[in-house]
């Protein structure tokens, strides 16, 4: 029982993980492509968008 607990909260962690490194990984290569383009684009200038 002890064990599937900390599986269960391993798994958790683990997702939570992966779904904050695409957030950031996104955030970034957005940021990386309007630089390379010349313009000086913000992200927030669009607005927010509905994932």
């Amino acid at each position: 029982m002890l064990g599937t607990a900390v599986f269960l909260l391993f798994a958790a962690a683990e997702m939570l993980f992966f779904v904050w490194m695409i957030i950031v990984v996104r955030r970034q290569h957005r940021r990386m492509a309007a630089t390379r383009r010349g313009r000086s684009v913000r992200p927030r200038q669009a607005g927010p968008r509905p994932s």
